[in-house]
């Protein structure tokens, strides 16, 4: 039943984040907000190591068959979507409620970040002399362009991420606990 519980928390956060995925892409309404870093996590937490990186990014294929991504720029997202699932990884050690907290708090802003920084030089190595100019100049114009997209979801990243990762760990811990109490005591 726990490993079922595990995959259906899964399962749903995936649901949500192509749901507000499809919601955000239709109104606007937080641009650039993402559940994606948040189920990167909770996955990494509940799941096993390959199971929890190939949810997100099964996620995101998911959404971009279903809401179009026919840009090249996705390579550039993908790239980002690989590293943020693996360094999710990192929230599997237990930890007190306090150094998770934390922890999440550096992966939501180092994800957002990462994510900005990635996607953004993609778009300026892709429209250089055509979108922005073939310089530095440029480039910095390319991410002060982005900045409305990366204040939106490092906003929800640095409360979601870290209020899942509290909650997964609880949730594990809840569902271990009766596997805990079966082993002989040494």
């Amino acid at each position: 039943m726990s490993t079922a519980l595990r995959y259906a928390v899964v399962v749903l956060l995936a649901a949500a984040s192509l749901l507000w995925r499809d919601y955000n892409l239709n109104t606007f309404l937080a641009p650039g907000a993402e559940f994606v870093t948040v189920l990167a996590v909770v996955s990494a937490i509940l799941l096993p190591r390959v199971v929890a990186v190939a949810v997100p990014l099964l996620t995101v294929a998911v959404g971009d068959l279903v809401f179009g991504s026919h840009s090249v720029i996705f390579l550039y997202v993908w790239g980002a979507w690989v590293v943020i699932a693996i360094a999710a990884l990192v929230m599997r050690r237990d930890r007190s409620r306090t150094a998770t907290a934390l922890v999440g708090l550096g992966i939501g802003a180092g994800a957002s970040t990462l994510f900005f920084l990635v996607t953004n030089l993609g778009t300026w190595m892709l429209g250089r002399g055509e979108w922005y100019a073939d310089s530095f100049a440029g480039l910095l114009t390319a991410y002060g362009m982005g900045l409305p997209f990366y204040l939106y979801p490092l906003a929800a990243n640095l409360v979601l991420v870290p209020a899942a990762a509290v909650a997964a760990h609880a949730l594990r811990g809840r569902l271990e606990a009766p596997a805990a109490a079966l082993q002989p005591a040494h």
